[in-house]
């Protein structure tokens, strides 16, 4: 599950923790976790991490291959919350709400590109000198590393190893 589905959910979390601190994205300073691992195939077949990032900023990413663990993002902020449908594929709305009531509105996404279109973009422009701006929102290659290690401990929280961990 975490390295199936959990990618995204631990990608939005990253982001967004990067982003509240003015960066691309952000690296997990803990992150605890439970699940549960089938005890025939060793498969994560549920699990969910905490995470705490610089700034006291917390989140949580939860993944499920045979569990319908739900499909949106929520962002919560000191005035409110954002919530958005399916972020992994963008396809959808965001809906902004502010705690007083002064403010509530949905934005629908542009869907006139598939969403895999801007990641081959931002790959390709990488390829050719140019990285990702400061107000883009795209994967770099160093996000896509990092990511992967916080997923490596995620699976590590969870005791979930491969055979290939062990040539490392």
């Amino acid at each position: 599950a975490i390295l199936d589905i959990g990618c995204y959910g631990m990608s939005f979390c990253r982001l967004i923790a990067g982003r509240a601190n003015d960066r691309l994205f952000a690296e997990p300073l803990e992150l605890e976790a439970v699940g549960h691992l089938d005890p025939q195939t060793q498969t994560d077949m549920w699990t969910t991490a905490l995470m705490r990032f610089e700034g006291d900023i917390t989140a949580k990413a939860s993944a499920a291959l045979r569990v319908d663990a739900g499909r949106f993002g929520m962002i919560y902020g000191e005035k409110g919350r954002i919530e958005v449908s399916n972020p992994w594929h963008c396809n959808e709305q965001f809906k902004i709400h502010l705690d007083d009531g002064s403010r509530s509105e949905t934005i629908t996404a542009d869907t006139s590109r598939p969403l895999f279109c801007y990641e081959v973009d931002s790959f390709a422009r990488e390829l050719r000198g140019t990285p990702v701006g400061v107000k883009e929102v795209a994967m770099r290659y160093d996000d896509t590393l990092g990511n992967m290690k916080a997923l490596d401990l995620w699976r590590a929280e969870l005791g979930l190893r491969y055979e290939a961990d062990l040539n490392r």
